[in-house]
C-alpha cells in the first residue's frame, strides 16, 4: 500500500510544459515567501512537483494562497499554468459549471456541505495573458469529500455540473456507471415491453417496473433516492403523462405503440439535464407500464 503523503502539495505541470530546474523551483519558493523553516522536502514524480511542509497548518496556508491554479515562471521569462492539490488526497478541488456570477458562495457551500467539509470557495478567472482577467463562470471548492458528489446538483434552482478527481462515471439515462449518457444505447430508443412474447426486456425497463414494486421498498435508485412507500413516488406526472413545465403541451413523454413503451427523445434530453426528475420519470413510466399490463390482462 502506497504511504499517504502528509503535509504535501502537488504542483502539476501540464503536458507540453517544460520541467523546471532546481534553481527555478527555489526561486518559486522564494516568491511565495517559503523558507527552509517552512519546508522539509521537495521532489519530483513525472510531471508533478511535490513540496512537503513541516506542518498541516503551513501546508493549508500555502494551499489557500496559491489556489487551485497558479503561474510558474521560468528563468528565461516564459511561464506555465500549473494546478495545485493536496497530495495526500484529503482535500479535493471540486469544479462547478453552469452557475452565473449572481449565485452566492453561501448557497454553493450549503449544498456541498451535504457531501463533506467545505474549506474554501474560489471563482476562477481567465488568465492574465488573455487581457481579460474576469470570472470564467467556473466555481472551485476546496473540500474534504466524504460522500460521493453527484455529477449534477441543484443550486439556487439551477442545474450545476460537477467535476472532481475521483468522480465516477454515471449515465443519467439508465443509471449505469460503466458509461456516460452520450454513449448509452437506451438514449432516445424504443424500450421493449416485458409483456411481449419476445421477452426482450432492456435493463432500463426492468428498473422502471421495480420503481413501484412494493416487494422491493429499499431498492436504491441511480439518483440516490430510495423508494420507501408506493404513494411517495407517484407524482402528478405519473397519472397525467404530462411533461415538465417547459415541455411542449401537445406532446406526451411516454406512449405505447404495438406493445412497446416509447420514451420521447426530447423529454429524455430534458430529463438527462435534471437529476431531480429521475425518480419522477421512472415512476411515471412504471405507472404507465403497469396500467398497460393490467389492461392487457383484462383483455385476454
Amino acid at each position: 500500500m502506497e504511504p499517504r503523503k502528509e503535509f504535501t502539495l502537488r504542483i502539476h505541470f501540464g503536458v507540453g510544459s517544460r520541467k523546471p530546474k532546481d534553481a527555478e523551483i527555489f526561486q518559486f519558493f522564494r516568491k511565495q515567501g517559503w523558507t527552509s523553516n517552512d519546508l522539509s522536502a521537495m521532489y519530483r514524480e513525472d510531471h508533478s512537483l511535490y513540496v512537503r511542509f513541516k506542518s498541516a497548518k503551513g501546508m493549508g496556508e500555502a494551499f489557500s494562497r496559491l489556489g487551485p491554479k497558479t503561474t510558474f515562471s521560468y528563468s528565461d521569462g516564459t511561464a506555465a499554468d500549473v494546478t495545485v492539490a493536496d497530495a495526500g488526497g484529503v482535500s479535493k478541488y471540486v469544479r462547478i459549471f453552469g452557475l452565473p456570477p449572481e449565485v452566492e458562495d453561501d448557497r454553493i457551500k450549503e449544498v456541498l456541505e451535504k457531501y463533506g467539509n467545505v474549506q474554501q470557495l474560489n471563482r476562477e478567472r481567465y488568465g492574465a495573458e488573455t487581457g481579460f482577467s474576469i470570472w470564467s463562470g467556473v466555481r472551485g471548492v476546496f473540500m474534504e469529500v466524504i460522500d460521493a458528489i453527484p455529477a449534477q446538483v441543484r443550486i439556487q434552482g439551477l442545474n450545476a455540473r460537477i467535476y472532481y478527481e475521483g468522480l465516477s462515471d454515471k449515465c443519467f439515462v439508465c443509471g449505469s456507471k460503466d458509461h456516460l449518457k452520450a454513449n448509452c444505447k437506451y438514449r432516445g430508443k424504443v424500450l421493449e415491453n416485458p409483456t411481449n412474447s419476445s421477452k426482450e426486456t432492456s435493463s432500463f425497463t426492468s428498473v422502471l417496473v421495480e420503481c413501484l414494486t412494493p416487494s422491493q421498498p429499499d431498492k436504491p435508485l441511480s439518483g440516490g433516492s430510495r423508494v420507501e412507500d408506493k404513494q411517495q413516488v407517484t407524482p402528478k406526472l405519473a397519472y397525467t403523462n404530462e411533461g415538465p413545465p417547459s415541455y411542449p403541451s401537445d406532446k406526451k413523454p411516454f406512449r405505447f405503440e404495438k406493445g412497446k413503451l416509447i420514451i420521447d427523445e426530447e423529454f429524455a434530453k430534458y430529463w438527462d439535464d435534471r437529476d431531480e426528475l429521475i425518480l419522477e420519470k421512472r415512476a411515471a413510466a412504471a405507472k404507465i407500464l403497469q396500467d398497460k399490463q393490467r389492461q392487457d390482462g383484462r383483455s385476454e
